[in-house]
Protein backbone atom coordinates (compact mmCIF):
# COMPACT_ATOMS: atom_id res chain seq x y z
CA UNK A 1 0.00 0.00 0.00
CA UNK A 2 1.32 3.21 -0.97
CA UNK A 3 1.88 6.57 1.08
CA UNK A 4 -1.11 8.38 -0.08
CA UNK A 5 -3.49 5.52 0.14
CA UNK A 6 -1.97 4.55 3.85
CA UNK A 7 -2.83 8.53 4.95
CA UNK A 8 -6.25 8.14 3.03
CA UNK A 9 -7.05 5.30 5.45
CA UNK A 10 -5.95 6.69 8.55
CA UNK A 11 -7.77 10.15 7.87
CA UNK A 12 -11.21 8.01 7.78
CA UNK A 13 -10.22 5.90 10.49
CA UNK A 14 -9.55 8.94 12.61
CA UNK A 15 -13.01 10.91 11.23
CA UNK A 16 -15.29 7.69 12.03
CA UNK A 17 -13.37 6.40 15.54
CA UNK A 18 -13.77 10.54 16.33
CA UNK A 19 -17.26 10.97 15.48
CA UNK A 20 -18.17 7.75 17.05
CA UNK A 21 -16.11 9.05 20.15
CA UNK A 22 -17.54 12.37 19.95
CA UNK A 23 -21.19 10.74 19.97
CA UNK A 24 -20.72 8.67 22.68
CA UNK A 25 -19.35 11.37 25.21
CA UNK A 26 -22.50 13.50 24.34
CA UNK A 27 -24.62 10.83 24.79
CA UNK A 28 -23.73 9.94 28.02
CA UNK A 29 -22.28 13.37 29.37
CA UNK A 30 -22.92 14.31 32.60
CA UNK A 31 -25.09 17.61 33.24
CA UNK A 32 -22.85 20.68 32.49
CA UNK A 33 -22.04 22.38 36.42
CA UNK A 34 -24.34 25.27 36.81
CA UNK A 35 -21.45 26.38 39.55
CA UNK A 36 -19.54 28.43 36.80
CA UNK A 37 -16.26 30.02 38.85
CA UNK A 38 -17.18 33.28 39.04
CA UNK A 39 -14.63 35.26 39.38
CA UNK A 40 -15.35 39.43 41.59
CA UNK A 41 -14.08 42.57 40.01
CA UNK A 42 -11.93 42.51 43.18
CA UNK A 43 -10.32 39.65 42.55
CA UNK A 44 -9.67 40.92 38.78
CA UNK A 45 -8.07 44.21 40.25
CA UNK A 46 -5.88 42.23 42.40
CA UNK A 47 -4.64 39.89 39.84
CA UNK A 48 -3.95 43.08 37.97
CA UNK A 49 -2.16 44.62 40.42
CA UNK A 50 0.09 41.16 40.96
CA UNK A 51 0.45 40.42 37.24
CA UNK A 52 -1.06 43.36 35.23
CA UNK A 53 -3.19 43.15 32.30
CA UNK A 54 -1.38 39.93 30.81
CA UNK A 55 -2.38 38.24 34.20
CA UNK A 56 -5.96 39.00 33.63
CA UNK A 57 -6.24 37.92 30.29
CA UNK A 58 -4.16 34.49 30.71
CA UNK A 59 -6.52 33.78 33.64
CA UNK A 60 -9.71 34.39 31.06
CA UNK A 61 -7.82 32.34 28.43
CA UNK A 62 -7.16 29.51 31.04
CA UNK A 63 -11.18 29.29 31.85
CA UNK A 64 -12.02 29.05 28.40
CA UNK A 65 -9.56 26.54 27.65
CA UNK A 66 -10.55 24.31 30.14
CA UNK A 67 -14.61 25.18 29.95
CA UNK A 68 -13.95 23.15 26.01
CA UNK A 69 -12.96 19.66 28.01
CA UNK A 70 -15.80 19.50 30.00
CA UNK A 71 -19.53 18.02 29.23
CA UNK A 72 -21.46 19.19 25.88
CA UNK A 73 -18.39 21.11 24.66
CA UNK A 74 -16.31 17.99 25.05
CA UNK A 75 -18.17 16.29 22.46
CA UNK A 76 -17.98 18.72 20.25
CA UNK A 77 -14.25 19.65 20.37
CA UNK A 78 -13.56 15.72 20.14
CA UNK A 79 -15.49 16.15 16.83
CA UNK A 80 -14.05 19.40 15.53
CA UNK A 81 -10.57 17.94 15.98
CA UNK A 82 -11.49 14.70 14.31
CA UNK A 83 -12.87 16.39 11.73
CA UNK A 84 -9.78 18.69 11.47
CA UNK A 85 -7.06 15.78 11.53
CA UNK A 86 -8.99 13.90 9.30
CA UNK A 87 -8.67 16.72 6.99
CA UNK A 88 -5.32 17.39 7.43
CA UNK A 89 -4.58 13.66 6.19
CA UNK A 90 -6.33 14.10 3.15
CA UNK A 91 -4.73 17.01 2.45
CA UNK A 92 -1.55 15.55 2.65
CA UNK A 93 -2.74 12.52 1.21
CA UNK A 94 -3.26 14.95 -2.29
CA UNK A 95 -0.59 16.73 -2.24
CA UNK A 96 1.70 13.74 -2.24
CA UNK A 97 -0.31 12.84 -5.28
CA UNK A 98 0.10 16.24 -7.08
CA UNK A 99 -3.71 16.93 -6.86
CA UNK A 100 -4.75 13.78 -8.66
CA UNK A 101 -8.17 11.78 -7.05
CA UNK A 102 -7.76 8.14 -6.45
CA UNK A 103 -9.27 7.47 -9.76
CA UNK A 104 -6.99 8.96 -11.61
CA UNK A 105 -4.40 7.50 -10.24
CA UNK A 106 -5.56 3.84 -11.49
CA UNK A 107 -3.83 3.33 -14.64
CA UNK A 108 -5.09 0.36 -17.15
Amino acid sequence: MNTPKRLRVVGFSILVIGLMIAGLVYATRLPDDEDVEFVSKREILQMERIGGKANVLASELRQLFFELWHGQKLAFTLAYLSVGGSGACFLLARSMTGGASADDMTAP
